[in-house]
């Protein structure tokens, strides 16, 4: 519940600044680097900074925004900064970081597990995908094929067949009318 609480409370911040701000994201952007100025403890120069990082990626502005939540993340380290940072590199389709930023939060921040796993599952797929697509699986024949080579099957089905003829003959059944 206190999770829910936090999202909802970074959530209308994050529409009453625009509200309050200005109604374009560039505003609200110079908005927010003058209230980062003026923030007094980390903890609110860390929201500020993330918030500036969201508005950023509204703008596709990938790198200022990555540097902001770096700048968060030193101000504060805070686990939601950590989730909105992975699926910031999985929106930019950077697996590699994200797979980083998501092994830091599963091992530092466990209580977050359940709000990743939607990130963790894409990053997680698309990781494979791309193996695959440099690796495919192909069989390599590097020997030349034994043709006297009999497999446990064959061998099987050889004995089946001797014990079927070794048998005694079934008598047969003679049917009258």
């Amino acid at each position: 519940m206190k999770r829910f609480q936090i999202v909802a409370f970074v959530m209308m911040m994050s529409l009453l600044a625009q509200v309050a701000w200005g109604a374009s994201v560039g505003d609200t952007i110079v908005q927010l680097s003058k209230t980062i100025e003026s923030a007094t403890s980390p903890t609110e120069k860390s929201r500020y900074l993330v918030y500036r990082g969201r508005h950023y990626t509204k703008l596709s502005q990938h790198t200022p925004a990555e540097r902001d939540y770096l700048a968060a993340l030193k101000a504060k380290e805070q686990g939601w900064v950590w989730a909105e940072l992975a699926a910031l590199y999985t929106g930019q389709k950077q697996y590699v970081k994200a797979a980083k930023v998501i092994g830091h939060i599963q091992k530092n921040f466990p209580q977050l597990h359940d709000d990743i796993a939607n990130i963790a599952a894409t990053v997680t797929a698309e990781q494979e995908k791309q193996y695959l697509a440099e690796n495919p699986p192909e069989i390599v024949f590097d020997t030349k094929a034994n043709r006297k080579y009999v497999s446990r099957v064959q061998l099987k089905n050889r004995t089946m067949v001797k014990a079927a003829a070794a048998a005694p003959p079934q008598p047969k059944a003679v049917y009258r009318s």
